[in-house]
C-alpha cells in the first residue's frame, strides 16, 4: 500500500530547549518557525491534506518532549503520532506541521515521562531483512526492548483513484499492530502466546506467570512485564 501524501510546503523550523514551545516568527515568510536550536524540515498541512481515514494514536494533542541527535531534548506543546502516515504532527500558532521524523531520534509524551515508552525514529529496526516502518514504539526493560511497529492498510481501494484521494473513510482504514522482542538488535515477532513462551525456551515459570496473571501476547505491556519477571528471577 502506498501511504497517501498531500501537495503540502516545504518549511523551516528549528527547536529551542531553552524556552518550552515559544516560538519566533524569522523574515517576512510567517512559514519559516524559528525554535531556534536545532533546523528540522517540515511540512505545512493544509485542511486539503487531512483526510478522513487519518487515524492517530491519540486524537487529541498531547505534550512531548523530543530528543534530538546531539542528545539535547526540547518540549512541544502539541504534537499527535499520524498512525496511518507514520509521522509526527505538531501545533503551533495556528500552523499545522508535519516533522520529518528523520531529524529527531526519538519522543515521549510528556504524561509517560516517568515510564520507559518512546517512539523511535532515527533507530531502524529490521525484520527479516525489511526495516520496520515510520516510528516504532519501544518500552525498553534492562537490556531487551519491547517494539510495536504499526502497519496501516486500506480496504476496497478503488482502481480509478488508487490513492483515494477526498475518499477515505475510517472504516476502509486499519491499523495492526506488529509486536517484537528486541535483545542486542536481533527481533523476535510475538505472533502468539507460544511465540512468547519459545522466547523462554519454554521455561515453566515464565509460562506459570503468564498463566497465573492472565497476560497476553497481545498487549506490549504485558510482554514487558514478562521480561521484568524474567529478569528479577536471574
Amino acid at each position: 500500500m502506498k501511504l497517501l501524501t498531500g501537495l503540502i510546503f516545504i518549511i523551516t523550523i528549528s527547536f529551542s530547549t531553552s524556552s518550552y514551545g515559544q516560538i519566533a516568527v524569522k523574515g517576512k515568510d510567517a512559514n519559516f518557525i524559528n525554535y531556534s536550536n536545532l533546523s528540522l524540515q517540515s511540512k505545512r498541512i493544509y485542511d486539503t491534506d487531512i483526510y478522513q481515514g487519518d487515524i492517530y494514536l491519540h486524537d487529541d494533542w498531547q505534550p512531548a518532549e523530543f530528543k534530538l541527535p546531539d542528545e539535547s531534548t526540547v518540549g512541544v506543546d502539541s504534537v499527535k503520532f499520524n498512525l496511518l502516515r507514520g509521522h509526527v504532527e505538531i501545533h503551533r500558532a495556528g500552523e499545522h506541521l508535519q516533522l520529518y521524523s528523520s531529524m529527531f531520534d526519538s519522543f515521549k509524551y510528556m504524561d509517560k515521562t516517568d515510564k520507559p515508552v518512546s517512539y523511535k525514529s532515527k533507530h531502524y529496526y529490521f525484520y527479516e531483512g525489511n526495516r520496520l516502518p515510520g516510528l516504532v514504539k519501544t518500552i525498553e526493560i534492562g537490556d531487551y526492548s519491547v517494539l510495536v511497529s504499526y502497519k496501516p492498510e486500506v480496504r476496497n481501494v478503488s482502481e480509478e483513484n488508487p490513492l483515494m484521494l477526498g475518499e477515505l473513510k475510517k472504516d476502509r482504514v486499519r491499523v495492526t499492530k506488529l509486536r517484537f522482542i528486541e535483545k542486542d538488535g536481533a527481533l523476535t515477532r510475538i505472533k502468539s502466546k507460544k511465540d512468547l513462551q519459545k522466547f523462554f525456551n519454554s521455561d515453566k515459570s515464565i509460562k506459570s506467570y503468564i498463566s497465573k496473571n492472565k497476560l497476553s501476547h497481545k498487549e506490549e505491556d504485558d510482554i514487558a512485564k514478562v521480561l521484568a519477571y524474567s529478569l528479577e528471577a536471574k
